[in-house]
């Protein structure tokens, strides 16, 4: 077989071997799988979707809230690690974002930088081509793409992005060097060009050396500071002249971010701001800058203005409602959510949202509401359904609770919490059969569980004072017997070994209740005085000297001790 084909098929065999660990739920040994395809092929797609798959079904098992939180840390990491050069950190970071999110073009861009850091060119170019779908002015990705379809000998592509720079930078000297280079090869004679010299080796830019190897990192470093310092010089020339010009701002800013500038670029974005107040991109990226910068409140008054400026639209709402959260600011947030269920009422992620508030602020009927709702949208979220069982059984509504745990049983979504809640509802409400069924399965699945072992004891006492109760009633019916017959042999008999069984099968009740609770003193004198009763008189008084450490049972427990003695005739 082929050297090619080997390793194709060796790529297809961890491919298809990463897909069945995703489906089976183990999401971190598919993504380390899915990287040694990537260390193979870095260009290997399908390997990056499956990526993209594997986190998002991971990072979508945390609860809403959670993911909120994520996402930032997410974000202020990649940004870290990029502007260290740790790309393959970065990427990490970027990848696990983009599962919790839809990426905005800032950070688009940013990803397509370090898919090409680490050599990711395929990845890369899909990026800042979708970039250029929505922003076609975008230098930074024109000229990406322009030296990588150089590379890579696409000829008319490369020709396509050049004619588009010369027509948006004809003032930048830098860009236009660039473009006047790509011209020149562009317009060789092909023919020759083919046969005589790769279209890579006659396109070497300054950062390459003679060998078509690249230069030694420190000199690399040095060109790029070198490459945006100028780039930045020619910017504010260019802003000096027209000071109103809201891409110039925006190509300085972006330039300042990538030089790691972010309160420059945050002054920039202002500008921008004060130029065009309805500059969404503008309000959402000072937004994310401030945040990066810890200055949450700066970030909450940017979308404070764009509220004000596009009332309907969901997703800035979102946002304004994620950053008053963080604040603390409860009664806000709830307030935003309410408007954005307005807006989009079929939304099952607002409903759960507001329901998260409501219980946070303590206001479980309205969380309640709103989580039954969310449920209702979309039956297949657990989390939802476990919490609304949890403020039934805050708001006392067992039977209510039970239906919930019940539901997560039988979708196959309870974990290990929900069966000992469960059993707990169950073991309240005296539904004993239930409940041993519950926790007779919890054992099954982990036979060590001392909860279980104990809560059974716990039913088992139950059970025998259940009983013991039905004894009690025979025992009546005797007494009534007897006062109408007082010298009944056959009732007496019958009454005494009534009173017996009773009292043995409480007895029986209370060792299993002190199995489970070896320390609780008001079970140590209960015992104690049913053994004295029983006429067991050793192991009532072993039972009353653990009692008589109970303040409200020590003279009690003396009392009884001393007619054990008594009777001992001690």
């Amino acid at each position: 077989m082929p050297k090619a084909n080997k390793k194709e098929q060796q790529i297809e065999q961890l491919y298809n071997k990463a897909l069945l660990s995703i489906e089976t739920g183990q999401y971190d040994y598919a993504i380390s799988i899915l990287k040694s395809v990537l260390a193979i092929d870095p260009d290997y797609i399908r390997a990056l979707d499956a990526i993209k798959l594997a986190k998002t079904r991971k990072l979508q098992k945390l609860s809403l809230p959670s993911q909120k939180i994520r996402s930032i840390v997410f974000m202020l990491q990649a940004f870290f690690y990029e502007n260290f050069k740790k790309y393959e950190k970065a990427l990490d970071k970027y990848e696990s974002l983009f599962a919790l999110m839809r990426p905005p073009l800032v950070m688009l861009v940013h990803l397509g930088d370090v898919y090409l850091a680490n050599r990711m060119v395929e990845s890369a170019t899909a990026a800042y081509n979708v970039v250029l779908q929505s922003d076609t002015k975008n230098i930074h990705c024109l000229r990406k793409l322009g030296k990588i379809y150089i590379k890579k000998s696409k000829i008319s592509e490369a020709k396509a992005i050049y004619d588009r720079l010369s027509n948006l930078v004809s003032s930048d000297r830098i860009v236009m060097k660039e473009v006047n280079d790509a011209y020149a090869m562009i317009t060789i004679d092909r023919g020759q060009w083919e046969e005589e010299v790769s279209f890579r080796q006659k396109t070497k830019t300054a950062g390459e050396t003679d060998e078509g190897g690249e230069k030694p990192e420190e000199e690399r470093e040095t060109v790029i500071s070198e490459d945006i310092n100028e780039r930045l010089r020619i910017a504010n020339e260019s802003i000096e002249k027209d000071p109103h010009n809201v891409d110039l701002h925006k190509e300085l800013a972006k330039l300042l971010l990538e030089k790691g500038n972010t309160n420059e670029a945050i002054s920039e974005y202002m500008k921008i701001a004060s130029i065009d107040p309805k500059d969404i991109q503008a309000h959402e990226t000072l937004a994310e800058l401030y945040r990066k910068v810890g200055d949450v409140k700066k970030a909450i008054s940017e979308y404070e203005k764009l509220a004000e400026f596009f009332p309907d639209k969901a997703d800035i709402l979102k946002s304004l409602a994620e950053l008053y959260q963080e604040q603390d600011a409860s009664d806000k947030a709830i307030e935003i959510c309410q408007k954005i269920i307005k807006i989009t009422p079929e939304d099952p992620d607002a409903h759960e949202t507001l329901g998260r508030l409501y219980e946070q602020s303590r206001y479980f009927n309205e969380a309640i509401l709103q989580y039954e709702e969310a449920l209702t949208l979309d039956p297949e979220r657990a989390k939802i359904e476990e919490g609304l069982g949890n403020l039934y059984i805050r708001s006392g509504k067992t039977a209510k609770a039970i239906e919930k745990f019940q539901n997560l049983i039988k979708k196959d979504k309870a974990g290990f919490d929900t069966y000992k809640v469960l059993g707990g509802l169950y073991t309240k409400e005296h539904m004993l059969d239930k409940a041993k069924e519950i926790y007779q399965k919890i054992l099954k699945t982990n036979p060590d569980e001392p909860l279980a072992k104990a809560k059974l004891d716990e039913i088992e006492a139950m059970e025998l004072d259940k009983k013991a109760e039905g004894i009690g009633n025979e025992i009546s019916e005797y007494e009534k017997a007897l006062a109408a017959d007082l010298d009944n042999p056959e009732l007496k008999n019958k009454l005494n070994e009534a009173r017996v069984t009773k009292l043995d099968l409480h007895i029986k009740a209370l060792e299993g209740r002190i199995k489970v609770e070896p320390d609780n003193t008001e079970f140590r004198y209960k015992l104690g005085a049913a053994y004295r009763e029983r006429g067991f008189f050793d192991k009532a008084l072993k039972e009353l000297q653990t009692a008589v450490k109970n303040k409200a049972r020590s003279v009690a427990s003396l009392h009884l001790m001393g007619l054990c003695f008594e009777e001992k005739n001690m």
